[in-house]
């Protein structure tokens, strides 16, 4: 697959100035089951701070 740039990528690489969170998230499908990851930057007044999580969604059956 041949992935182009599109409104992800301008958002991602635009400007970070006046932020105070910036958010990413992606929905995978791992062991039958699907797993929402999150990736987090809350800015501060001088720096940010990083996180992640990793939550299944139980959807009440598995994925084939």
């Amino acid at each position: 697959m041949t992935i182009l740039p599109g409104p992800l990528d301008n958002l991602y690489n635009s400007s970070k100035q006046g932020a105070l969170l910036e958010e990413y998230t992606i929905y995978v499908k791992e062991d039958g089951q699907i797993i929402k990851r999150t990736a987090t930057r809350k800015y501060t007044s001088d720096s940010y701070i990083d996180s992640t999580t990793s939550t299944p969604m139980d959807i009440g059956y598995s994925l084939k």
